[in-house]
């Protein structure tokens, strides 16, 4: 028998996993913004498209949801 598994279901753009999506996230992506993988700045959790770099289009995903929260 196996033991049951948690999963932590987040909402897109939540990086740091407070359950909304706001100036805590924006912060986070803005400052690892034009990082790399093996890059000194990199966080993989603001790669939110999992391109390998922290750009533009990983703003645009925390800003589209910008205010969305687990009710």
């Amino acid at each position: 028998m196996t033991s049951p598994t948690t999963v932590k279901v987040k909402i897109l753009g939540d990086i740091n996993g407070d359950d909304k999506v706001d100036m805590a996230d924006i912060y986070i992506v803005a400052r690892h913004f034009g990082s790399y993988r093996g890059h000194p700045r990199w966080n993989p959790d603001a790669d939110l498209n999992n391109d390998g770099k922290i750009g533009m289009k990983d703003i645009w995903t925390v800003a589209k949801n910008f205010g969305k929260k687990w009710e």
